[in-house]
């Protein structure tokens, strides 16, 4: 058996391995419609392959937002996206580690908006900084962004005992 056939075989099987046992997707990654006001779900940082506490996390959106916006979970994200046929983001939250929020502030201070210090656990927000980065108009995008900070402020995390 040649050497690259080895190597081809190696890596179809490493990859089959990792696809079975769910290795290598840290969150469900699925994109979900809003269908209440009350957002729930679980979230935690993964800092290079340490993954940090669970939290379950839950926050409050408009009304007018069901059915018009879908959430995507990473794991340690959830992303904010409308509309629901061809969804732009408008803004996410995301868990890091204390390492990641003191790298990400050093580099990026205006990057994030401080949400909660869990003392594990820093959780931020992310919002594109015009409608030009989030693909929708400006008077969409505005209307969007002028929410998101009573959206946050609604936001709650508890660990997962």
């Amino acid at each position: 058996m040649s050497v690259k056939l080895r190597f081809v075989l190696f890596v179809v099987l490493v990859f089959g391995v990792l696809m079975l046992t769910g290795c290598g997707a840290f969150g469900d990654n699925t994109i979900d419609p809003v269908q209440s006001s009350e957002i729930t779900t679980t979230m935690r940082y993964l800092d290079g392959s340490t993954e940090g506490p669970a939290y379950d996390v839950s926050l409050m959106v408009p009304d007018a937002w069901v059915g018009q916006f879908v959430t995507q979970n990473l794991g340690n994200a959830v992303q904010f996206k409308y509309p629901v046929a061809n969804p732009k983001l408008i803004f996410s939250i995301e868990a890091l580690s204390a390492t990641q929020y003191w790298q990400s502030s050093g580099s990026y201070p205006a990057g994030h908006t401080n949400i909660i210090n869990l003392g594990d656990t820093y959780f931020v927000y992310h919002m594109p900084v015009d409608a030009y980065y989030s693909d929708l108009s400006p008077e969409e995008f505005q209307a969007f962004a002028a929410l998101v900070p009573d959206i946050v402020a609604s936001f709650t995390a508890v660990a997962v005992k």
